[in-house]
């Protein structure tokens, strides 16, 4: 593995290990509501796998594809 994919790995970590850490779906829950929850964590985890995809195929559309075109935050409530 290359140093770039070495460091990307290293540094998308602990991203992987909350992913696998997600707090239980509660039971409370309406059937919807879990399968909503079950999908996002699914996508989650895809994104973070075409992330590295694509630094060790050198796919660099597929790097774009990870990140968002647009970002808007709002920090006033951190003021």
């Amino acid at each position: 593995m290359n140093r770039i994919a070495t460091l990307a790995a290293a540094a998308l970590l602990p991203t992987l290990v909350a992913a696998q850490q997600a707090p239980p779906v509660d039971p409370a829950s309406s059937m919807e509501t879990k399968l909503q929850i079950l999908l996002d964590r699914e996508e989650i985890r895809q994104v973070i796998t075409n992330y590295g995809l694509a630094f060790d195929m050198q796919g660099w559309d597929l790097h774009r594809s990870v990140f968002t075109i647009e970002l808007q935050m709002d920090f006033t409530a951190s003021a």
